[in-house]
């Protein structure tokens, strides 16, 4: 008899084991993508109507007390860094609390020639080879990951603009220049654009 008790609580200890994995992830708040019916909105069935404010440094801050990079030709070219998990939480809690159901962040950042200098990390890396392709960076794409994370478990949906038509995080004329030459790579062998449009 010892030994079936025994081998029921090795079993038992492992299926704890196992699941532990599976009740740290918490369930998310949202049962359905929203999708687009005609010029509508929908959450399954239901019309989704939000309003809110632009939330753009809730993955990436621009670090204003430190000025503007002299490094930067720009003349504008800001410092940035990445907030904190706790940041993050706390800015997405009063987001809700406001009633905000969904939210608009920032694009993606796309590095450029003077970021080395200016101390800025970017999402989007160069390629390591004249012939590669772009690289994401894993420390940012971490903190994105964050982001989302938070926004679901705190219910708040999430707009996510990949790339911007213009150069203030470095925009739709950085990527060309990391791809014109494997631009087909990039967009797939049987489209033929006459325009690289991202967003």
């Amino acid at each position: 008899m010892a030994f079936p008790i025994r081998k029921l609580l090795i079993v038992s200890l492992l299926s704890a084991l196992g699941s532990a994995g599976a009740l740290a992830a918490e369930q998310s708040h949202f049962e359905h993508f929203i999708t687009r019916d005609g010029a509508a909105l929908k959450d399954g069935n239901r019309l989704f109507r939000f309003a809110g404010i632009h939330a753009p440094e809730l993955h990436r801050i621009e670090d204003d007390a430190r000025g503007t990079c002299k490094a930067d030709p720009r003349g504008w070219g800001q410092y940035f860094k990445w907030p904190t998990a706790e940041e993050q939480e706390n800015w997405i809690k009063a987001l809700v609390q406001t009633g905000a159901k969904a939210q608009r962040v920032y694009v993606l950042s796309v590095q450029q020639e003077n970021d080395a200098a200016c101390g800025r990390e970017t999402h989007i890396l160069s390629p390591e080879t004249p012939d590669g392709m772009p690289r994401l960076n894993e420390v940012a794409m971490k903190v994105y990951d964050n982001m989302i994370a938070e926004a679901d478990k705190q219910g708040l949906r999430l707009i996510l603009p990949f790339i911007d038509h213009w150069w203030w995080w470095v925009g739709e004329n950085s990527l060309p220049r990391f791809i014109m030459k494997n631009l087909r790579i990039f967009i797939g062998r049987t489209v033929k654009p006459t325009r690289l449009i991202l967003t």
